[in-house]
């Protein structure tokens, strides 16, 4: 009974809470500055703007929240920014789905930064920034879905890895800032959700791997102009990227600890006029390494499957500098894989569905020193069910019925001389 009542109070005493955030967040912790209304030092989110109608900037300084839940933002329809600088452990799905002018939104630790529109001017400030930081780890699929942002800034979180998932819902999505997380892997597969994606800020991780899709790289960096790896731990940059990517990207490789190989050297030596690399070694003209022609390696070369199963294509690609890789199936079209240009391997998985997926699958490599091709090819199983419940029901022969009966003659007589014995 005593914890009963001790439950109860505790539940009356978090609604009464929530009650008095709601009722006095407007007169002390808001205030209206123009189009922007900003709200300081709050432990709960209002359930409805809490400033002046007309505001379109929604700003939560240095406050410190658990959860953002799915029905957070239900009346904020009508905001197009929304910054939240402080303490944020989770975010529900669809949070923001409900915000349907929404176009920017930046969730990190910065005060400074929160109420800034303008990205540019922000990366010094998060440089200048970066220690001492809490935020976000995980991100649950769909959480940040809404298809209207065009804006993300996730920067100053402790974010260790992402996947394609979180950006689930974001097809409109043109930048993205994920600056001062501890991000270890740069891998392209995530940008498949963003088509659209034209900056990518990447400043100050910890990068030292870089996984691209085969032959989809153009489709999905295609809009890509600027790349922010500054302050990562990159030792090489691959120079395929500039057959992939647009021809008026600008790429920011500073402070990397990047060597002079053969993916320096085809960098400085064909990038384009209009594409910008900065922090490539200009005195780099003899690479610590030789540069070939690719190859291709698979310790199998054919396949047999049956219609519905799936396979995985293993190839090890060598060369440098890293060749460019894509892989086109029997029916004429290019096949999804993963190049990890540090471990020099390629996996793809083909799901053999249809007809058209037998025959013979196509590997091609190509750097600036040559190109080769290598050919898999994936045959049908034939099992037909058929064939064995015939052999089953197959009736006797002449000769299994004389075996047959003689087999009982036999046993009759032996037990006749046994009787008489």
């Amino acid at each position: 009974m005593y914890y009963s009542v001790m439950s109860l109070l505790l539940g009356l005493a978090t609604l009464s809470y929530a009650k008095q955030c709601n009722n006095t967040i407007t007169m002390t912790n808001c205030k209206t500055f123009g189009i922007r209304c900003e709200c300081s030092d709050l432990d709960c989110f209002p359930n409805h703007k809490p400033c002046d109608p007309s505001t379109t900037d929604m700003v939560f300084f240095g406050s410190s929240f658990d959860t953002i839940r799915k029905d957070t933002f239900t009346n904020y329809g009508d905001i197009t920014f929304l910054g939240i600088s402080g303490s944020v452990s989770d975010i529900e799905r669809e949070s923001f789905k409900g915000i349907s002018n929404l176009l920017m939104l930046r969730i990190n630790a910065f005060s400074i930064s929160a109420s800034k529109r303008s990205w540019s001017s922000d990366v010094d400030m998060y440089i200048a920034h970066s220690t001492g930081l809490i935020g976000l780890s995980d991100i649950e699929e769909g959480a940040l879905s809404n298809p209207s942002m065009t804006s993300l800034d996730l920067s100053f979180n402790r974010i260790k890895t992402i996947n394609e998932d979180i950006f689930n819902g974001l097809d409109n999505m043109k930048e993205i800032g994920l600056a001062g997380n501890s991000i270890e892997k740069f891998d392209e597969r995530i940008f498949k959700r963003v088509p659209l994606l034209e900056k990518l800020y990447l400043t100050n991780n910890v990068i030292s791997h870089m996984v691209f899709m085969t032959n989809t790289s153009y489709g999905n960096l295609k809009h890509l102009k600027y790349l922010d790896l500054f302050g990562n731990e990159l030792t090489t940059f691959p120079s395929f990227i500039l057959e992939t990517a647009s021809t008026n990207l600008d790429i920011d490789i500073r402070e990397n600890p990047l060597i002079c190989d053969c993916n320096m050297v085809d960098l400085l030596q064909r990038k384009g006029s209009k594409q910008q690399i900065i922090g490539l070694d200009p005195a780099c003209h003899n690479p610590v390494e030789k540069c070939s022609a690719p190859k291709i390696a698979s310790s199998r070369q054919e396949f047999q499957v049956l219609k519905g199963e799936s396979l995985l294509l293993e190839l090890g690609i060598q060369g440098r500098p890293h060749p460019f890789v894509s892989i086109m199936g029997p029916d004429g079209e290019l096949c999804d894989g993963m190049y990890n240009i540090n471990t020099n391997e390629v996996l793809a998985v083909i799901n053999i569905e249809h007809e058209s997926d037998f025959g013979v699958y196509t590997c091609t490599a190509k750097n600036s020193h040559g190109s080769t091709i290598f050919n898999i090819s994936v045959k049908a199983v034939i099992h037909d069910r058929n064939t064995t419940t015939a052999e089953n029901k197959k009736p006797h022969s002449t000769n299994d019925t004389v075996k047959h009966t003689l087999s009982i003659l036999l046993i009759i007589v032996i037990s006749i001389i046994s009787i008489i014995i």
